[in-house]
């Protein structure tokens, strides 16, 4: 059996993530049970990115607070960029998506289990 030397692409999101689910501790020390904790705590992302997108489609619950920050900071990119004579690409400014899950729905999950 060879070992994985796959580099894990995900580790500062998985990183981030585990500190909003409060798992701050590894399990063990050995490589292969902190390799396996990573691919865990983002497979929980993973899952919980259909659950949050099913509540903005089927039940109109969205994370206003965070869309009208996200509104915001791109307002004031487009202004700082047009003041400074430069011009922001279309696609970049077509993204709506949220990037992050953010701790409040982690919150609300939690309290569900």
């Amino acid at each position: 059996m060879t070992k994985s030397t796959a580099p894990c692409f995900a580790s500062p999101l998985s990183d981030k993530l585990k500190n909003k689910l409060h798992d701050t501790k590894a399990w063990t020390s050995s490589h292969n049970a902190k390799q396996i904790q990573a691919h865990l705590i983002c497979l929980t992302g993973n899952l919980l990115l259909p659950l949050r997108y099913s509540l903005e489609m089927h039940e109109n619950i969205r994370n206003e607070a965070e869309i009208k920050r996200r509104q915001q900071r791109r307002t004031n990119a487009v202004t700082e960029v047009t003041k400074n004579g430069g011009k922001i690409p279309l696609p970049l400014l077509m993204l709506q998506d949220l990037t992050q899950t953010s701790v409040k729905f982690l919150r609300w999950v939690a309290a569900l289990l």
